[in-house]
């Protein structure tokens, strides 16, 4: 909800301060429901308008680019349903030559919440996702008409007569977590993209296997299998004070993320944490949809149904340092690029997020 020159300004401020990279996320609209973004719940809400507010994410990046020398760019996660393979491409190589061979774009399945609303059928997406992976690759590295007959997409002698801007094709990074991702972002594409505690279980042996099973996709297509990047989205609740951390847990904004990015609700069960307040099989990516529209008393209720003891399984949550002696598990175990998300500034809390960076420079 900041105004545009501040997006961009982002970049610069984060190349100051040493980050390698930023995202700008392709979304229609926010996580969170706009009937708790109110200063009586967070003082955040006196400083930004909206929390659904969501520039076009290569625009911002162009202006972002002109203004900046060494940081890269990541636009995503794109869905596969809202744009065609050839417009995909065509962006890709776009921001390839405006930001001088710094951008990756990262695919994915998509959400509902960008999809049912505006007109779009999730249906079919996965499969869409394995079309425009493998036409956007034809894209990048043919000089000729490209042809593929797909399971949902495809091209008959299609042109895209734009070449990269140096001397390799711009990264596509691939997120998920099914066989199918995992040989996308392994023989495909160059890199993986997962999130973290929900999505990589908690668990760095069981994250070890899948970094395995992306690589030796790799090394069977003939690539360098340690040349693959492996993203996490590192979701964090970073403060220096366990008093201000235990009053954190009963925020309402804290609260609802806790329920809600979940690759299944069922999780729930293995924490052993009680009943998940939107039910049995529910998963944010095919059921979040319209949340925006929520009332106040509907969004609380579903607060105050999450048990607190769900935010530590949510969230790395700890002071800087031991946030980042939990993350050291899954660096030791393939992780190259770190996407850092930290909660605690949602509420109005101080951001803690560069004392992590650093703390997980000194030992990587």
């Amino acid at each position: 909800g900041v105004p545009f020159d501040a997006q961009v300004g982002m970049a610069v401020q984060a190349e100051a301060e040493g980050y390698d990279a930023i995202i700008y996320w392709d979304q229609a609209n926010g996580w969170t429901p706009t009937a708790i973004f109110t200063p009586d719940i967070t003082p955040l809400a006196e400083q930004i308008p909206s929390l659904d507010v969501f520039y076009d994410g290569p625009t911002a990046i162009s202006q972002a680019a002109v203004r900046t020398e060494r940081l890269t760019f990541w636009n995503g996660v794109l869905d596969s349903v809202r744009r065609p393979p050839f417009l995909q491409a065509m962006t890709a190589l776009t921001l390839d030559h405006a930001t001088k061979g710094r951008n990756v774009t990262i695919f994915g399945s998509g959400e509902i919440k960008q999809m049912r609303a505006y007109g779009h059928k999730r249906i079919g997406a996965a499969d869409k996702l394995w079309d425009t992976v493998h036409i956007v690759r034809k894209f990048f590295e043919s000089d000729e008409p490209v042809s593929y007959e797909g399971r949902r997409y495809s091209v008959d002698r299609a042109m895209l007569a734009m070449r990269p801007y140096g001397d390799r094709p711009p990264s596509i990074w691939v997120a998920g977590a099914s066989d199918e991702v995992f040989h996308l972002a392994g023989a495909v594409a160059d890199g993986w993209v997962t999130y973290g505690p929900p999505g990589v279980g908690e668990d760095p042996d069981a994250f070890a296997q899948e970094v395995a099973a992306v690589r030796e996709h790799a090394r069977a297509a003939g690539k360098d299998p340690d040349g693959v990047a492996i993203c996490m989205q590192v979701m964090t609740m970073v403060h220096p004070d366990p008093k201000v951390l235990d009053e954190l847990r009963d925020q309402p904004h804290v609260r609802w993320m806790s329920q809600m990015v979940l690759p299944t609700s069922n999780l729930y069960k293995q924490w052993g944490v009680g009943p998940h307040p939107m039910g049995e099989d529910w998963a944010y990516a095919v059921k979040m949809d319209r949340h925006y529209a929520m009332t106040r008393e509907e969004v609380l209720d579903v607060c105050d149904r999450t048990p607190r003891e769900a935010v530590d399984h949510v969230f790395y949550t700890g002071s800087p340092e031991q946030v980042a002696d939990k993350l050291r598990p899954f660096l030791e175990r393939g992780v190259t690029d770190i996407l850092l998300m930290n909660v605690a500034p949602f509420t109005g809390a101080e951001d803690h997020l560069p004392q992590v960076r650093e703390a997980i420079r000194a030992f990587s």
